[in-house]
């Protein structure tokens, strides 16, 4: 499970809710990750403006990190009966 998108491939993971604004989120992400790091950040208050979660995986051999801000959206024709 998980998404895949193109180049993006996100694995299944629990998410780490945090609390607060985007500089909340940054201060729980690890500034020497280990290799192979990789997790998903869900915002605590349903209604956080900014985005609806963020990915961010840690590339060892490249030493680079990958930033994936999330945002969900409903159409206003969706059906809630059918989801």
């Amino acid at each position: 499970m998980g998404v895949n998108h193109g180049d993006i491939h996100i694995k299944s993971k629990i998410p780490v809710r945090f609390v607060g604004n985007l500089d909340s989120l940054l201060d729980i992400i690890p500034s020497d990750p280990p290799p192979g790091f990789f997790r998903l950040y869900v915002p605590e208050n349903p209604r956080f403006k900014d985005i609806n979660g963020v990915y961010v995986e840690y590339n060892h051999k490249s030493d680079t990190v990958d930033v994936i801000p999330m945002q969900v959206t409903i159409n206003a024709c969706h059906n809630q009966r059918l989801s």
